[in-house]
């Protein structure tokens, strides 16, 4: 409030010089704006200490998640490292001798598709990465060695 009570003081300061070699008519001009800055000056303080009228709050905004961006090669290695960490849990799920072959299926599963998915990723690498495309196809192929050789029955000897 303080603020515009300065202003508006100013304003009237401004709006009593009346320049030299001026018509009066500019005086007129000048005092309707001035009555018409003033109502707007009372309707926004009238608008603002009326109590009555209700507003709202404004309501937490939920955030956005980006997706995170990462090169092709971040991708692949980030797949490969996942299917060995899952070849690695079916060796030693296979040593355990309390684990059933039936309780290996779902892991055998979850191991196929990781393997087609890195497939799949292995061919957006480009030709600089012609050594990570070697380790991770050499990678899903053992994976779906150990799939096929599960599904065909060769660990029930």
């Amino acid at each position: 409030m303080n603020k515009i009570d300065s202003t508006t003081d100013h304003i009237q300061s401004v709006g009593k010089v009346v320049p030299t070699g001026k018509k009066p008519s500019s005086d007129i001009k000048g005092a309707d704006f001035q009555q018409a800055l003033f109502q707007a000056f009372d309707l926004q303080e009238t608008s603002s200490v009326n109590p009555s009228s209700a507003v709202s709050p404004l309501e937490e905004i939920a955030p956005t998640h980006m997706p995170v961006i990462q090169e092709p090669s971040q991708v692949v290695n980030g797949k490969t490292n996942d299917l060995l960490d899952l070849l690695d849990s079916y060796a030693a799920q296979l040593e355990d001798t309390r684990v059933s072959l039936k309780a290996l299926t779902p892991v055998l599963e979850k191991i196929n598709s990781s393997a087609d998915g890195l497939l799949s990723a292995t061919k957006t690498l480009g030709e600089e990465n012609n050594q990570l495309r070697k380790i991770a196809t050499h990678t899903a192929l053992t994976a779906r060695n150990a799939y096929i050789k599960f599904q065909r029955g060769d660990l029930l000897l």
